[in-house]
């Protein structure tokens, strides 16, 4: 018993230790985004509401033709988009499959298959689908 006890206080210490450091390595990272992402406006000095309202991107732009110039607007409506688009899709093909399997087909052998395979991709990380579309 003493014996077990030395060592659940043994992984107790291990395992806090390895949380200590992913808590010390989510901070550095957190910190090294957020002083490279500030440097755009701080040493080029680009304006927050230009960069979020612009539509130009030459970020290697000389400062002799008046230094970078970086306009996000494309890109945050490009998001928006795209996400609106998949959004719509995938809402009409999951609404279509929940209405065959609950109300036109419950006992049928296509409801039992579509079930299976919607419990299987479910069960696929997200970040693997987004590997796939860019593949």
């Amino acid at each position: 018993m003493r014996k077990r006890l030395k060592l659940d206080r043994l992984a107790q210490w291990v395992l806090a230790l390895c949380a200590g450091v992913l808590v010390v390595c989510i901070a550095a990272v957190t910190s090294m985004v957020f002083s490279r992402g500030m440097a755009t406006f701080t040493v080029n000095g680009i304006d927050p509401v230009s960069f979020l309202t612009g539509t130009l991107w030459h970020p290697d732009r000389p400062i002799s033709e008046g230094g970078p110039l970086v306009g996000a607007l494309p890109f945050l409506v490009g998001s928006v988009l795209v996400c609106s688009l998949a959004v719509a899709v995938g809402f009409s093909f999951s609404l279509a499959v929940a209405i065959l399997m609950t109300e036109i087909a419950p006992s049928h052998a296509i409801a039992r298959w579509l079930q299976s395979l919607v419990e299987l991709l479910s069960g696929i990380p997200s970040v693997v689908y987004g590997w796939v579309g860019l593949s």
